[in-house]
């Protein structure tokens, strides 16, 4: 998404993305946060077929990224002179959610309908926001990149620790972070609960920037989301930025981002701002052609 001029109030659209449809997930392990219900995918009821409908999906039964993502096809993941790549994330002895979710074709629970035909997503889970019960899903423990849809991780945390009544001035860092903007200005003013609509509605990689500022700059976030993935049961996870720039080690799974989603839905203030239609959001520096307009 690219970045949007900085000069003039806007009205955010709140745009529907994939992992948006990716809510909640079951069975978690005892020493996490827990979820509700018990998944219907226990070892001894689901279906794991092994073929992966539809044709045009890849085919991910013979489980290709089971360790780790793909390889990387730019120089996004080349550590810093002097680091080395961290090792994959361990995979667990048992599935997290039970052994179905251990195969990485298409699993089932009971009497799922049949699944839409037109499904071209490598990996994903399905499962009932509020129970938590899974109900289908594909190659639901595969690391892949998340992008930003780690972000709905930055915003838990942030919603944490952050008080959204608090206003920060943009610094040049933030507004000028690479990929997808919300349209911080240097030096404009900004409430946490205007970077948070940046973040969530928007997309903001320089939203998150700003919000990880305050909490204690890139690296300490990383650290806070990690930890805080683990709490929820997160086992394929490690975030190696804050807003989904891709990084040394960085990979989540579909089972992973359904347990961030369910988390995060369950908090008011996100459920509200996912579920927001526009905001006004302030430009910076202000538009001398619309005096009402708040820089």
């Amino acid at each position: 998404m690219a970045a949007h001029p900085k000069s003039a109030r806007r009205r955010i659209l709140l745009t529907a993305t994939a992992s948006a449809l990716v809510l909640g997930a079951g069975g978690a392990p005892a020493a996490a946060v827990p979820l509700a219900g018990q998944s219907p995918l226990a070892a001894d009821q689901a279906v794991a077929p092994t073929t992966t409908p539809p044709f045009s999906t890849p085919n991910t039964d013979a489980c290709p990224h089971r360790l780790s993502p793909p390889p990387a096809i730019d120089l996004s993941e080349v550590p810093r002179p002097g680091e080395t790549a961290p090792a994959p994330v361990p995979v667990p002895d048992e599935p997290v959610g039970g052994a179905a979710l251990g195969n990485c074709g298409v699993v089932t629970a009971p009497g799922t309908p049949p699944l839409p035909a037109e499904i071209s997503a490598t990996g994903w889970v399905l499962s009932d926001l509020d129970t938590g019960q899974v109900l289908a899903a594909k190659d639901p423990h595969g690391r892949y990149r998340p992008a930003s849809t780690i972000k709905v991780l930055l915003a838990l945390v942030a919603l944490d620790e952050l008080d959204l009544d608090t206003t920060i001035v943009a610094n040049p860092e933030a507004a000028s972070m690479e990929g997808s903007s919300v349209g911080l200005g240097a030096g404009g003013t900004y409430s946490n609960l205007q970077l948070m609509q940046g973040l969530v509605m928007r997309s903001g990689n320089d939203a998150a920037q700003a919000l990880a500022q305050q909490l204690g700059g890139e690296q300490a976030t990383v650290a806070k989301m990690n930890a805080k993935a683990a709490s929820l049961g997160a086992s394929d996870t490690r975030t190696a930025s804050v807003s989904g720039l891709d990084g040394p080690g960085m990979s989540t799974s579909p089972y992973d981002l359904a347990l961030f989603f369910r988390a995060a839905m369950q908090n008011p203030t996100f459920a509200g701002l996912i579920t927001t239609d526009t905001v006004m959001f302030p430009g910076h520096p202000a538009d001398p052609t619309k005096p009402d307009e708040q820089a």
